[in-house]
């Protein structure tokens, strides 16, 4: 699953970019962006990762969390935990939880994307 992480993370870094070059001003440069605007773009780019990658990271909660020990192990794989979980609840089942995850992704992702933005800036004034 490490690939489909991966690729989203490139394609959510992406949208980032384009989220907050879309929010600044004609002319002016990312670096003037205000904080509510680096707030704007960094909550898009963690509701877009999350609910792209959410699905599998339900799958790989519940391989962690299944049994240690092979023989009393409920999944066998990442396609069997997939299919006996839709078999389970369906589609719902691979987004159960959802909600408190999105409350989460906006303050998480806008705060850690503004800290980077700023970080940036520092050392580009200061390197």
């Amino acid at each position: 699953m490490l690939p489909i992480h991966a690729n989203v993370d490139l394609s959510c870094a992406g949208f980032y970019e384009l989220s907050r070059d879309s929010l600044t001003a004609r002319g002016a440069s990312v670096n003037d962006l205000s904080l509510w605007r680096q707030f704007v773009s960094g909550s898009s780019a963690g509701i877009t990762y999350w609910s792209l990658t959410y699905p599998t990271d339900v799958i790989k909660s519940s391989l962690q969390s299944d049994e240690l020990q092979r023989s009393k192990r409920k999944y066998h794989g990442i396609l069997d935990c997939a299919r006996k979980l839709y078999r389970d609840e369906g589609w719902r089942r691979f987004y159960r939880g959802f909600s408190p995850c999105m409350l989460r992704a906006v303050p998480a992702n806008a705060t850690m994307l503004i800290v980077f933005e700023n970080a940036r800036q520092l050392l580009n004034r200061y390197m």
